[in-house]
């Protein structure tokens, strides 16, 4: 027989393994982008097409940062490029957050940079810092302090320039 140690390691080695997905998950799981080090697409069960991305995401582990790009390809990418999350209640941070110590992320000093599109046709970065006391994001949106992922902001520029070739 087994003794507690040995099943509670059998587990801990399935967690570890990154291959443990909630089947009925309602938060974001994190797939890495094979050839790319620190770069993952994030799909949720929610989307209808399961499994189909919804961001890339890129992140920065000696810096605890996370950015969020939408998916290129996803059929309604404009919404989610225009609509910033607010990160304020529990179960919205928890949808972006909740498998962040899987991928060497801590909630209590993490940034999240959020890459979308202002109403009026420019590009925003909105950074979000986790307040531990209040536990919440607040966020800052002055681009002129960003340090942004250059290839994301590239993306987020060639978007940018499709979406205005549509009007």
């Amino acid at each position: 027989m087994y003794d507690e140690m040995t099943i509670i390691e059998f587990i801990q080695g399935i967690f570890d393994s990154d291959s443990f997905i909630e089947e009925e998950s309602i938060y974001l799981s994190y797939s890495p982008v094979i050839g790319y080090d620190n770069l993952y697409t994030a799909s949720d069960k929610k989307n209808k097409e399961i499994g189909a991305p919804i961001f890339y995401v890129y992140i920065e582990m000696e810096r605890n940062r996370v950015h969020y790009l939408p998916f290129t390809f996803l059929k309604h990418q404009k919404e989610q490029l225009r609509t910033l999350p607010t990160l304020r209640s529990q179960i919205e941070i928890d949808y972006y957050t909740r498998q962040f110590p899987l991928l060497d992320v801590e909630l209590k000093e993490s940034m999240i940079f959020y890459y979308g599109i202002k109403e009026n046709n420019t590009a925003i970065v909105a950074r979000y810092e986790y307040d531990n006391q209040k536990k919440s994001y607040s966020i800052n949106q002055k681009n002129d302090e960003l340090e942004t992922y250059a290839p994301f902001q590239v993306e987020l520029d060639k978007m940018l320039a499709f979406f205005d070739r549509e009007h």
